[in-house]
């Protein structure tokens, strides 16, 4: 399954930055596409329901490119944030520090990015002057930290095993256009409306330009603008609006971008000489993405609330997490959020330009693209 056709349903949750975006999409008008500027190419018109056939069907499977990745989310400057967490979302270097999927959520990163549109695929993050990579063969699992010269490997096996390819496939988390262009189109209801307006040109490519608009006046997110290559339907940028800003807070774009396949050897990966390894099970895999103390978050279920746009996830958090939330590295940051209280309760609120997160006093863990009272709303559904 090549890296542009999966579509697991998504739900970005950071619990460190206590982050969460989600993002449902629905079909909208017909418009026919028409260029916004004499700068913009010349495409023949095509429809907003066309294009998101197209992004299900790309002509072009394998590619090799790089990407920049810039992210405002607005979260606060706090080293040893994920450490204090004890977890680390989703991403690419599945450690912590200035490589793990934390720093990808403000600034700006360069990835590149090799899939032979099989089984294999290869993500580098580079950052710091060192290189975090998560590699997949087929049968082997391979992430590596160069900032911390740490490997973690597991072996996928061969037969019933593409639940847990798929998951290592997507480890890439936000750190590629088609990763992003995943969570955005993944979950589709009538929530959003989406058009076809535009054309453009990225990494020297023609492209379409396809605006997935919410129709909720809650949801922080104004807009999510996809450019989709014209002749091969690949993804090629992702902009991500908030209502909070006239400027994309978060975008991945190619800046280069080929589709010849990769040589196999891209995919090859040996651990430097006195570098830590560690072997992982199966099983373990969806505790990577988490972090290395494993994947408690990713255990519990969380309670979600609304829908589309609106949805907000309420998770209770384990005593250890609680405790290291509350210590020397992130508890100076939760005294000095503001706090909040109702009928459920009394806690603190971080609010950035896509998400709110109100951590309670009784442990529970609340977070989604809305303003605040939508997420307190949701506390006391749950209560």
């Amino acid at each position: 399954m090549s890296l542009f056709t999966r579509h697991p349903r998504t739900r970005w949750i950071v619990p460190g930055a206590a982050v969460v975006l989600v993002a449902g999409v629905a079909v909208g008008a017909n418009a026919a596409t028409t260029a916004r500027s004499s700068g913009s190419p010349d495409l023949p018109p095509t429809t907003a329901e066309q294009l998101l056939v197209d992004l299900q069907q790309p002509t072009a499977q394998a590619l090799q490119g790089t990407a920049t990745v810039k992210a405002d989310l607005g979260l606060p400057s706090v080293p040893g944030l994920t450490d204090a967490a004890g977890v680390t979302g989703p991403g690419p270097a599945g450690a912590q520090g200035t490589s793990g999927a934390l720093s990808l959520l403000s600034g700006t990163h360069t990835v590149r990015v090799w899939t032979d549109g099989k089984a294999s695929s290869k993500v580098a993050v580079l950052a710091d002057g060192s290189e975090s990579d998560v590699v997949t063969n087929g049968t082997d699992l391979w992430v590596w930290s160069g900032a911390k010269r740490t490997a973690a490997h597991a072996t996928l096996p061969a037969s019933s095993g593409a639940k847990e390819k798929q998951r290592a496939q997507g480890f890439e988390g936000l750190t590629t256009p088609d990763a992003v262009a995943r969570a955005a189109l993944d979950a589709v209801d009538p929530t959003t409306t989406v058009t076809a307006d535009g054309t453009t040109r990225v990494a020297g490519h023609d492209a379409y330009e396809l605006v997935v608009d919410p129709k909720s006046s809650d949801t922080l997110v104004d807009k999510v603008v996809l450019s989709v290559d014209a002749k091969t339907h690949v993804p090629l940028r992702v902009q991500v609006y908030s209502t909070k800003r006239t400027a994309p807070v978060v975008e991945a774009g190619f800046t280069s971008v080929s589709y010849q396949r990769p040589a196999a050897s891209t995919f090859e990966f040996t651990a430097p000489k006195g570098a830590k390894v560690t072997q992982l099970q199966v099983p373990s895999l969806s505790g990577l993405a988490l972090g290395e103390q494993g994947g408690a978050l990713d255990a519990q279920k969380p309670d979600v609330v609304g829908k589309g746009w609106d949805a907000v996830a309420v998770v209770t958090l384990t005593a250890e997490q609680r405790q290291a939330l509350a210590g020397d590295q992130a508890g100076p940051l939760l005294r000095t959020l503001p706090t909040v209280s109702g009928d459920w309760g009394t806690g603190h609120v971080l609010t950035g330009t896509l998400f709110t997160a109100v951590l309670t006093d009784d442990g529970r863990l609340a977070v989604g693209a809305v303003p605040t009272s939508v997420v307190t709303a949701a506390l006391a559904h749950t209560k």
